[in-house]
């Protein structure tokens, strides 16, 4: 997962529930990469992501 203008934290984190969810993970592989940076604040955002 090389997504840019996010830290290697940040990138694991959504891996890591990426790979808990396996049918979002699924939608997140077909997103443009634009989407992909969507869904990432998104993500980050709804789960009060502090790091």
């Amino acid at each position: 997962m090389d997504i840019p203008d996010f830290t290697k934290e940040v990138q694991m984190f959504c891996l890591n529930f990426l790979m808990l969810n396996k049918g979002v993970a699924e939608g997140f592989m077909e997103m443009s990469e634009e989407d992909k940076g969507f869904w990432m604040r998104d993500h980050l955002a709804l789960q009060a992501f502090g790091g």
